[in-house]
Protein backbone atom coordinates (compact mmCIF):
# COMPACT_ATOMS: atom_id res chain seq x y z
CA UNK A 1 0.00 0.00 0.00
CA UNK A 2 1.55 3.57 -0.70
CA UNK A 3 -0.29 6.91 -1.07
CA UNK A 4 0.32 6.75 -4.88
CA UNK A 5 -2.07 3.53 -5.50
CA UNK A 6 -5.06 5.33 -3.08
CA UNK A 7 -4.84 8.46 -5.37
CA UNK A 8 -4.91 6.41 -8.30
CA UNK A 9 -8.21 4.40 -6.92
CA UNK A 10 -9.58 7.75 -6.30
CA UNK A 11 -8.92 9.07 -9.78
CA UNK A 12 -10.31 6.17 -11.14
CA UNK A 13 -13.78 6.35 -9.41
CA UNK A 14 -13.74 9.97 -10.62
CA UNK A 15 -13.31 9.07 -14.03
CA UNK A 16 -15.15 5.78 -14.30
CA UNK A 17 -18.45 7.96 -13.68
CA UNK A 18 -17.46 10.74 -14.68
CA UNK A 19 -17.86 12.23 -11.35
CA UNK A 20 -16.28 15.72 -11.85
CA UNK A 21 -15.89 18.35 -14.91
CA UNK A 22 -13.88 21.00 -15.29
CA UNK A 23 -14.60 24.25 -12.94
CA UNK A 24 -17.25 22.47 -10.77
CA UNK A 25 -18.12 23.45 -7.61
CA UNK A 26 -17.86 21.44 -5.07
CA UNK A 27 -19.75 21.17 -1.84
CA UNK A 28 -17.71 18.46 0.91
CA UNK A 29 -19.82 17.36 3.78
CA UNK A 30 -17.50 16.83 6.79
CA UNK A 31 -18.12 15.30 10.21
CA UNK A 32 -14.63 15.64 11.34
CA UNK A 33 -14.45 11.55 10.79
CA UNK A 34 -11.70 10.18 9.20
CA UNK A 35 -13.68 9.17 6.06
CA UNK A 36 -14.90 13.17 5.49
CA UNK A 37 -11.11 14.12 6.63
CA UNK A 38 -9.60 12.20 3.87
CA UNK A 39 -11.94 13.07 1.51
CA UNK A 40 -11.43 16.53 2.09
CA UNK A 41 -7.77 16.77 1.78
CA UNK A 42 -7.60 14.02 -1.23
CA UNK A 43 -9.73 16.61 -2.86
CA UNK A 44 -7.43 19.41 -1.96
CA UNK A 45 -5.00 17.60 -3.65
CA UNK A 46 -6.71 16.77 -6.89
CA UNK A 47 -8.74 20.15 -7.19
CA UNK A 48 -6.14 21.57 -9.89
CA UNK A 49 -6.26 18.69 -12.09
CA UNK A 50 -10.59 19.12 -12.53
CA UNK A 51 -9.89 23.08 -11.35
CA UNK A 52 -12.36 22.59 -8.68
CA UNK A 53 -13.70 25.21 -6.36
CA UNK A 54 -14.59 23.61 -2.76
CA UNK A 55 -16.60 24.48 0.43
CA UNK A 56 -17.51 22.45 3.44
CA UNK A 57 -20.13 21.63 4.94
CA UNK A 58 -21.11 20.54 8.69
CA UNK A 59 -24.30 19.17 10.42
CA UNK A 60 -24.69 19.85 14.11
CA UNK A 61 -26.92 16.67 14.76
CA UNK A 62 -27.17 17.67 18.74
CA UNK A 63 -27.13 14.43 19.71
CA UNK A 64 -24.14 14.54 21.82
CA UNK A 65 -24.25 17.63 23.71
CA UNK A 66 -20.94 19.66 24.11
CA UNK A 67 -19.56 17.12 21.67
CA UNK A 68 -21.57 17.77 18.88
CA UNK A 69 -20.42 21.64 19.40
CA UNK A 70 -16.65 20.54 19.47
CA UNK A 71 -16.87 18.45 16.30
CA UNK A 72 -18.38 21.82 15.03
CA UNK A 73 -15.88 24.35 16.00
CA UNK A 74 -13.26 21.58 14.98
CA UNK A 75 -14.68 21.68 11.40
CA UNK A 76 -14.90 25.59 11.47
CA UNK A 77 -11.21 25.99 12.57
CA UNK A 78 -9.87 23.85 9.64
CA UNK A 79 -11.65 25.25 7.19
CA UNK A 80 -10.57 28.70 8.33
CA UNK A 81 -6.91 27.74 8.23
CA UNK A 82 -7.43 25.85 5.36
CA UNK A 83 -9.21 29.27 3.45
CA UNK A 84 -12.39 27.40 2.83
CA UNK A 85 -15.61 28.33 2.92
CA UNK A 86 -17.39 26.88 5.85
CA UNK A 87 -21.43 26.16 6.36
CA UNK A 88 -23.05 24.81 9.04
CA UNK A 89 -26.40 24.39 10.69
CA UNK A 90 -27.73 22.61 13.75
CA UNK A 91 -30.83 20.60 14.22
CA UNK A 92 -32.46 18.16 16.45
CA UNK A 93 -32.27 15.29 15.01
CA UNK A 94 -33.79 13.22 17.69
CA UNK A 95 -37.15 15.77 17.39
CA UNK A 96 -36.73 14.85 13.56
CA UNK A 97 -36.26 11.46 14.40
CA UNK A 98 -39.46 11.42 16.21
CA UNK A 99 -41.96 14.06 14.32
CA UNK A 100 -41.38 11.42 10.57
CA UNK A 101 -41.53 7.98 13.20
CA UNK A 102 -37.41 7.58 11.89
CA UNK A 103 -34.90 5.38 12.94
CA UNK A 104 -32.19 7.32 14.42
CA UNK A 105 -29.73 6.31 11.64
CA UNK A 106 -32.88 7.64 9.04
CA UNK A 107 -33.36 10.37 10.67
CA UNK A 108 -29.48 11.42 10.59
CA UNK A 109 -29.29 10.58 6.66
CA UNK A 110 -32.53 12.63 6.08
CA UNK A 111 -31.44 15.89 7.80
CA UNK A 112 -27.75 15.79 6.69
CA UNK A 113 -29.04 15.46 2.90
CA UNK A 114 -31.91 18.25 3.46
CA UNK A 115 -29.25 20.61 4.47
CA UNK A 116 -26.53 19.22 2.14
CA UNK A 117 -29.21 19.63 -0.86
CA UNK A 118 -30.18 23.55 0.55
CA UNK A 119 -26.86 24.44 1.21
CA UNK A 120 -25.60 23.66 -2.56
CA UNK A 121 -28.18 25.45 -4.15
CA UNK A 122 -27.55 28.96 -1.68
CA UNK A 123 -23.30 28.34 -2.57
CA UNK A 124 -24.13 27.67 -5.54
CA UNK A 125 -22.17 24.35 -5.60
CA UNK A 126 -23.12 22.15 -8.25
CA UNK A 127 -21.83 18.42 -6.63
CA UNK A 128 -22.09 17.10 -2.91
CA UNK A 129 -19.15 15.06 -2.51
CA UNK A 130 -19.32 12.31 0.47
CA UNK A 131 -16.94 10.61 2.16
CA UNK A 132 -18.61 6.61 1.37
CA UNK A 133 -16.05 3.53 0.66
CA UNK A 134 -15.87 0.09 0.16
CA UNK A 135 -16.11 -0.89 3.30
CA UNK A 136 -19.61 1.00 4.03
CA UNK A 137 -20.63 -0.23 0.44
CA UNK A 138 -20.11 -3.84 1.62
CA UNK A 139 -22.11 -3.45 5.45
CA UNK A 140 -24.78 -2.07 3.40
CA UNK A 141 -25.27 -4.72 1.13
CA UNK A 142 -25.40 -6.87 4.31
CA UNK A 143 -27.55 -4.73 5.96
CA UNK A 144 -30.39 -4.75 2.69
CA UNK A 145 -29.61 -8.58 2.20
CA UNK A 146 -30.64 -9.36 6.11
CA UNK A 147 -33.52 -7.06 5.69
CA UNK A 148 -34.89 -8.77 2.58
CA UNK A 149 -33.87 -5.95 0.06
CA UNK A 150 -34.21 -6.35 -3.97
CA UNK A 151 -31.85 -6.17 -6.44
CA UNK A 152 -31.45 -2.03 -5.56
CA UNK A 153 -30.61 -2.80 -2.16
CA UNK A 154 -27.88 -5.66 -3.28
CA UNK A 155 -26.79 -2.49 -5.42
CA UNK A 156 -25.41 -0.97 -2.84
CA UNK A 157 -23.89 2.74 -2.43
CA UNK A 158 -24.30 4.70 -5.72
CA UNK A 159 -21.19 6.13 -6.86
CA UNK A 160 -22.85 9.14 -8.29
CA UNK A 161 -26.61 10.11 -7.97
CA UNK A 162 -28.61 12.51 -9.63
CA UNK A 163 -25.19 13.71 -11.15
CA UNK A 164 -24.59 15.92 -8.34
CA UNK A 165 -23.91 13.61 -5.40
CA UNK A 166 -20.49 11.83 -5.74
CA UNK A 167 -18.64 9.23 -3.74
CA UNK A 168 -14.96 9.69 -4.62
CA UNK A 169 -13.58 7.18 -1.81
CA UNK A 170 -15.82 4.56 -2.78
CA UNK A 171 -13.16 2.17 -4.19
CA UNK A 172 -11.24 2.60 -1.23
CA UNK A 173 -10.77 0.50 2.14
CA UNK A 174 -11.10 1.78 5.27
CA UNK A 175 -7.17 0.39 6.01
CA UNK A 176 -6.06 2.85 3.23
CA UNK A 177 -7.77 5.92 4.29
CA UNK A 178 -6.21 5.35 7.58
CA UNK A 179 -3.07 4.96 6.17
CA UNK A 180 -3.17 8.19 4.21
CA UNK A 181 -4.56 9.87 7.28
CA UNK A 182 -1.32 8.26 9.61
CA UNK A 183 1.02 9.14 6.52
CA UNK A 184 0.16 12.85 6.37
CA UNK A 185 -0.44 13.52 10.12
CA UNK A 186 -3.90 15.06 10.12
CA UNK A 187 -6.03 14.49 12.73
CA UNK A 188 -9.98 13.52 13.23
CA UNK A 189 -12.80 12.77 15.19
CA UNK A 190 -13.82 9.88 16.62
CA UNK A 191 -17.85 9.11 17.33
CA UNK A 192 -17.88 6.56 20.16
CA UNK A 193 -21.28 5.78 18.65
CA UNK A 194 -19.79 4.24 15.61
CA UNK A 195 -19.25 1.42 18.18
CA UNK A 196 -22.53 1.51 19.80
CA UNK A 197 -23.31 -2.22 18.54
CA UNK A 198 -27.13 -1.35 19.67
CA UNK A 199 -27.31 -0.78 16.07
CA UNK A 200 -27.15 -2.99 13.21
CA UNK A 201 -24.69 -1.57 10.82
CA UNK A 202 -22.47 -1.38 13.80
CA UNK A 203 -23.02 -5.26 14.47
CA UNK A 204 -22.46 -5.59 10.96
CA UNK A 205 -19.22 -3.94 10.88
CA UNK A 206 -17.72 -4.82 14.04
CA UNK A 207 -19.12 -8.33 13.89
CA UNK A 208 -20.33 -9.77 10.90
CA UNK A 209 -17.94 -8.80 8.48
CA UNK A 210 -14.84 -9.87 10.72
CA UNK A 211 -16.27 -13.51 11.16
CA UNK A 212 -17.11 -13.66 7.51
CA UNK A 213 -13.32 -12.59 6.82
CA UNK A 214 -11.94 -14.94 9.05
CA UNK A 215 -14.21 -18.16 8.58
CA UNK A 216 -15.38 -18.25 4.98
CA UNK A 217 -13.91 -15.30 2.78
CA UNK A 218 -10.68 -13.20 3.21
CA UNK A 219 -11.59 -10.88 0.86
CA UNK A 220 -15.45 -11.07 1.56
CA UNK A 221 -15.76 -7.07 1.09
CA UNK A 222 -14.10 -6.87 -1.98
CA UNK A 223 -16.86 -9.89 -3.11
CA UNK A 224 -19.41 -7.98 -1.87
CA UNK A 225 -18.33 -4.56 -3.86
CA UNK A 226 -17.98 -6.73 -6.75
CA UNK A 227 -21.69 -8.12 -6.82
CA UNK A 228 -22.89 -4.10 -6.12
CA UNK A 229 -21.21 -3.78 -9.67
CA UNK A 230 -22.99 -6.39 -11.20
CA UNK A 231 -26.32 -5.75 -9.06
CA UNK A 232 -25.91 -2.01 -10.05
CA UNK A 233 -25.31 -2.78 -14.59
CA UNK A 234 -28.21 -5.36 -14.02
CA UNK A 235 -30.58 -2.59 -12.25
CA UNK A 236 -29.62 0.09 -14.77
CA UNK A 237 -30.79 -2.44 -17.64
CA UNK A 238 -34.25 -3.21 -15.41
CA UNK A 239 -34.68 0.39 -15.68
CA UNK A 240 -34.37 1.16 -19.19
CA UNK A 241 -36.55 -1.74 -19.48
CA UNK A 242 -39.16 -0.48 -17.01
CA UNK A 243 -38.84 2.92 -18.32
CA UNK A 244 -39.40 2.14 -22.07
CA UNK A 245 -42.53 -0.13 -21.16
CA UNK A 246 -44.22 2.34 -18.74
CA UNK A 247 -43.59 5.30 -21.62
CA UNK A 248 -45.27 3.13 -23.76
CA UNK A 249 -48.63 1.38 -21.76
CA UNK A 250 -49.35 4.07 -19.47
CA UNK A 251 -51.64 7.43 -19.32
CA UNK A 252 -50.17 9.86 -16.69
CA UNK A 253 -51.67 12.98 -15.45
CA UNK A 254 -49.62 14.64 -12.38
CA UNK A 255 -51.68 13.03 -9.81
CA UNK A 256 -53.03 9.62 -11.77
CA UNK A 257 -51.66 6.71 -14.10
CA UNK A 258 -54.20 4.13 -15.77
CA UNK A 259 -52.28 1.26 -17.32
CA UNK A 260 -54.51 -1.79 -19.40
CA UNK A 261 -54.36 -4.36 -17.39
CA UNK A 262 -53.46 -6.42 -21.08
CA UNK A 263 -50.65 -4.11 -21.56
CA UNK A 264 -48.83 -5.40 -18.15
CA UNK A 265 -50.06 -9.15 -18.74
CA UNK A 266 -47.85 -9.65 -21.89
CA UNK A 267 -44.67 -8.76 -19.68
CA UNK A 268 -42.25 -10.50 -17.15
CA UNK A 269 -43.72 -11.16 -13.63
CA UNK A 270 -40.41 -8.76 -12.55
CA UNK A 271 -41.15 -5.87 -15.13
CA UNK A 272 -44.44 -5.63 -13.81
CA UNK A 273 -43.48 -5.35 -10.40
CA UNK A 274 -41.12 -2.67 -11.54
CA UNK A 275 -43.75 -1.33 -13.60
CA UNK A 276 -46.16 -1.04 -10.79
CA UNK A 277 -43.75 0.73 -8.05
CA UNK A 278 -42.83 2.97 -10.87
CA UNK A 279 -46.71 3.98 -11.54
CA UNK A 280 -46.81 4.30 -7.68
CA UNK A 281 -43.53 6.61 -7.36
CA UNK A 282 -45.50 8.72 -9.72
CA UNK A 283 -48.51 9.44 -8.09
CA UNK A 284 -46.83 9.30 -4.43
CA UNK A 285 -43.24 11.21 -5.53
CA UNK A 286 -41.07 8.35 -3.24
CA UNK A 287 -41.42 4.26 -2.33
CA UNK A 288 -41.12 4.92 1.27
CA UNK A 289 -44.10 2.71 3.31
CA UNK A 290 -43.79 0.52 0.14
CA UNK A 291 -42.91 -2.67 0.96
CA UNK A 292 -42.96 -6.07 -0.96
CA UNK A 293 -46.27 -6.96 0.40
CA UNK A 294 -47.71 -3.62 -1.08
CA UNK A 295 -46.31 -4.49 -4.66
CA UNK A 296 -47.69 -8.14 -4.02
CA UNK A 297 -50.75 -7.12 -3.23
CA UNK A 298 -51.44 -5.02 -6.29
CA UNK A 299 -49.28 -7.72 -8.75
CA UNK A 300 -52.45 -10.30 -7.77
CA UNK A 301 -54.81 -7.43 -8.26
CA UNK A 302 -53.45 -7.23 -12.00
CA UNK A 303 -54.05 -11.15 -12.01
CA UNK A 304 -57.22 -11.44 -10.82
CA UNK A 305 -60.23 -12.36 -13.08
CA UNK A 306 -63.05 -10.00 -12.16
CA UNK A 307 -63.13 -5.94 -12.34
CA UNK A 308 -63.83 -3.47 -9.71
CA UNK A 309 -61.30 -4.32 -7.06
CA UNK A 310 -59.24 -2.42 -5.17
CA UNK A 311 -56.31 -1.53 -2.86
CA UNK A 312 -55.14 1.03 -0.41
CA UNK A 313 -51.38 1.47 0.16
CA UNK A 314 -49.92 4.01 2.51
CA UNK A 315 -50.06 7.69 2.64
CA UNK A 316 -53.74 7.39 1.04
CA UNK A 317 -52.50 5.82 -2.46
CA UNK A 318 -55.14 4.21 -4.04
CA UNK A 319 -55.47 1.18 -6.92
CA UNK A 320 -58.21 0.47 -8.74
CA UNK A 321 -59.08 -2.17 -11.33
CA UNK A 322 -61.89 -0.95 -13.33
CA UNK A 323 -62.69 -1.68 -16.75
CA UNK A 324 -59.67 -4.06 -17.69
CA UNK A 325 -57.87 -1.40 -16.55
CA UNK A 326 -55.46 -0.17 -13.20
CA UNK A 327 -56.26 3.34 -11.87
CA UNK A 328 -53.64 4.32 -9.34
CA UNK A 329 -54.11 7.64 -7.64
CA UNK A 330 -53.13 9.81 -4.07
CA UNK A 331 -56.10 11.03 -2.15
CA UNK A 332 -55.44 14.21 -0.87
CA UNK A 333 -56.05 14.75 3.01
CA UNK A 334 -59.28 16.96 2.50
CA UNK A 335 -60.93 14.85 0.13
CA UNK A 336 -59.82 11.86 2.46
CA UNK A 337 -61.67 13.75 5.39
CA UNK A 338 -64.60 14.38 3.87
CA UNK A 339 -65.06 10.35 1.92
CA UNK A 340 -64.30 8.74 4.34
CA UNK A 341 -63.43 10.39 8.16
CA UNK A 342 -59.80 9.39 8.08
CA UNK A 343 -57.24 12.05 9.79
CA UNK A 344 -53.94 12.74 7.96
CA UNK A 345 -51.93 10.63 10.44
CA UNK A 346 -54.37 7.25 9.84
CA UNK A 347 -52.27 4.73 8.19
CA UNK A 348 -53.73 2.83 5.22
CA UNK A 349 -52.62 -0.67 4.46
CA UNK A 350 -53.49 -3.58 2.44
CA UNK A 351 -52.09 -7.30 2.89
CA UNK A 352 -52.41 -10.51 1.50
CA UNK A 353 -51.78 -14.02 3.15
CA UNK A 354 -51.56 -17.07 1.24
CA UNK A 355 -51.46 -20.75 2.36
CA UNK A 356 -48.99 -21.43 4.75
CA UNK A 357 -47.12 -23.72 2.90
CA UNK A 358 -46.71 -20.75 -0.12
CA UNK A 359 -45.67 -17.74 1.78
CA UNK A 360 -43.13 -16.56 4.04
CA UNK A 361 -43.43 -15.67 7.86
CA UNK A 362 -44.36 -13.34 9.85
CA UNK A 363 -46.43 -10.86 7.77
CA UNK A 364 -45.22 -7.20 9.45
CA UNK A 365 -47.40 -4.70 9.20
CA UNK A 366 -45.30 -1.84 9.03
CA UNK A 367 -47.96 0.61 9.00
CA UNK A 368 -48.83 -0.53 13.13
CA UNK A 369 -45.86 -2.47 14.17
CA UNK A 370 -47.84 -5.71 14.29
CA UNK A 371 -47.01 -9.13 12.81
CA UNK A 372 -49.38 -12.11 12.13
CA UNK A 373 -48.23 -15.82 11.58
CA UNK A 374 -50.50 -18.42 10.50
CA UNK A 375 -50.40 -22.15 10.30
CA UNK A 376 -52.35 -25.03 9.72
CA UNK A 377 -53.46 -28.20 11.73
CA UNK A 378 -55.64 -31.15 12.92
CA UNK A 379 -58.99 -30.65 14.48
CA UNK A 380 -57.41 -33.18 16.55
CA UNK A 381 -54.53 -30.21 17.90
CA UNK A 382 -57.45 -28.01 18.97
CA UNK A 383 -58.37 -28.86 22.78
CA UNK A 384 -58.48 -27.20 25.75
CA UNK A 385 -54.64 -25.90 26.16
CA UNK A 386 -55.16 -23.98 22.41
CA UNK A 387 -58.42 -21.62 23.64
CA UNK A 388 -58.23 -18.55 21.67
CA UNK A 389 -56.78 -15.46 23.43
CA UNK A 390 -57.21 -11.60 22.26
CA UNK A 391 -53.74 -12.33 20.07
CA UNK A 392 -54.65 -15.75 18.62
CA UNK A 393 -57.35 -17.19 16.87
CA UNK A 394 -58.63 -20.36 15.28
CA UNK A 395 -60.90 -20.53 11.84
CA UNK A 396 -62.36 -23.78 9.94
CA UNK A 397 -59.49 -24.52 7.24
CA UNK A 398 -61.89 -25.43 4.57
CA UNK A 399 -63.68 -22.58 4.78
CA UNK A 400 -61.14 -20.14 3.97
CA UNK A 401 -61.01 -19.33 -0.19
CA UNK A 402 -57.29 -18.08 -0.53
CA UNK A 403 -55.62 -15.64 -0.16
CA UNK A 404 -57.21 -13.51 2.82
CA UNK A 405 -56.83 -9.76 3.01
CA UNK A 406 -55.82 -7.92 6.00
CA UNK A 407 -56.10 -3.84 5.99
CA UNK A 408 -57.16 -1.20 8.08
CA UNK A 409 -61.05 -0.51 8.63
CA UNK A 410 -62.70 1.14 5.64
CA UNK A 411 -66.44 3.06 6.76
CA UNK A 412 -69.13 1.13 5.64
CA UNK A 413 -67.72 -2.29 6.93
CA UNK A 414 -70.05 -4.59 8.76
CA UNK A 415 -69.19 -7.12 11.22
CA UNK A 416 -71.09 -10.45 12.11
CA UNK A 417 -69.36 -10.88 15.79
CA UNK A 418 -69.00 -14.50 16.58
CA UNK A 419 -72.02 -15.84 18.71
CA UNK A 420 -74.74 -13.07 18.10
CA UNK A 421 -77.44 -13.49 15.32
CA UNK A 422 -76.87 -10.54 13.13
CA UNK A 423 -74.33 -8.50 11.60
CA UNK A 424 -73.67 -4.48 12.75
CA UNK A 425 -71.66 -1.55 11.54
CA UNK A 426 -67.79 -2.39 12.74
CA UNK A 427 -67.95 1.40 13.48
CA UNK A 428 -70.73 0.50 16.17
CA UNK A 429 -68.57 -2.80 17.03
CA UNK A 430 -66.03 -0.05 18.23
CA UNK A 431 -68.24 2.21 19.77
CA UNK A 432 -69.77 -0.06 22.05
CA UNK A 433 -66.19 -1.59 23.15
CA UNK A 434 -65.03 2.07 23.56
CA UNK A 435 -62.19 1.58 21.33
CA UNK A 436 -60.90 5.00 20.57
CA UNK A 437 -61.39 6.42 17.02
CA UNK A 438 -57.43 7.14 17.10
CA UNK A 439 -56.74 3.60 17.46
CA UNK A 440 -59.51 1.88 14.70
CA UNK A 441 -56.90 2.25 11.42
CA UNK A 442 -54.81 0.78 13.56
CA UNK A 443 -56.56 -2.31 14.45
CA UNK A 444 -55.89 -5.02 11.43
CA UNK A 445 -59.09 -6.67 10.05
CA UNK A 446 -58.78 -9.98 8.33
CA UNK A 447 -61.27 -10.81 5.76
CA UNK A 448 -61.99 -14.06 3.91
CA UNK A 449 -64.18 -13.95 0.68
CA UNK A 450 -64.85 -10.12 1.50
CA UNK A 451 -66.35 -10.95 5.07
CA UNK A 452 -64.69 -10.12 8.22
CA UNK A 453 -63.27 -13.00 9.90
CA UNK A 454 -61.43 -11.26 13.08
CA UNK A 455 -60.82 -8.08 14.19
CA UNK A 456 -57.38 -8.67 15.16
CA UNK A 457 -57.08 -8.32 18.77
CA UNK A 458 -61.19 -7.92 19.40
CA UNK A 459 -63.22 -10.37 18.36
CA UNK A 460 -63.59 -13.16 15.90
CA UNK A 461 -66.47 -13.06 12.86
CA UNK A 462 -69.21 -16.01 12.14
CA UNK A 463 -67.94 -16.74 9.10
CA UNK A 464 -65.35 -19.53 8.93
CA UNK A 465 -65.67 -20.50 12.68
CA UNK A 466 -65.09 -23.62 13.98
CA UNK A 467 -67.84 -26.42 14.08
CA UNK A 468 -68.00 -29.96 15.30
CA UNK A 469 -68.24 -30.61 11.50
CA UNK A 470 -64.48 -28.99 11.41
CA UNK A 471 -61.55 -31.39 10.50
CA UNK A 472 -58.62 -29.08 9.47
CA UNK A 473 -57.92 -25.56 11.66
CA UNK A 474 -55.97 -22.28 10.37
CA UNK A 475 -54.42 -20.56 13.35
CA UNK A 476 -53.48 -16.94 13.26
CA UNK A 477 -51.60 -15.26 15.84
CA UNK A 478 -51.11 -11.30 16.73
CA UNK A 479 -47.52 -10.75 17.49
CA UNK A 480 -45.27 -7.27 18.18
CA UNK A 481 -43.05 -6.47 15.82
Amino acid sequence: MNEQQIFRKVEQAIQSHDMFQSNDAVLVGVSGGPDSMALLHMLIRLAPKWRLSLGVAHLDHRLRDADSKQDAQFVAALCKKLHLPFFMQAQDVAAFKKENKFSIEMAGRHARYQFYDQTAKKGPFNKIALGHHADDNAELILMNLLRGSGPLGMAGIPPIRDHRFVRPLIYLRRDEILYFLRKNNIEYLIDPSNNDTRFLRNRIRHQLLPDLAEFYNPKIAEALNRFSLIARAEEDWFNSQTHSIFDDIAKISPDRVEIPIDGLSGIHVALQRRVLRKAIRHVKGDLKKITYQHIDTVYHLVQKDSDDDRADLPDYVTIERKNERLLIFRHTDSRLRKNSGKTATDPLYQYLIYDPASQPQPLLIRETGFKITWSAGGVDDLNASTIAGHAIAYFDMDKIIWPLMVRNFHPGDRFHPLGMKGSQKLKNFFINNKIPREKRQRIPIILNKGEIIWVVGYRMGEPAKITDKTQNILKIELLLA
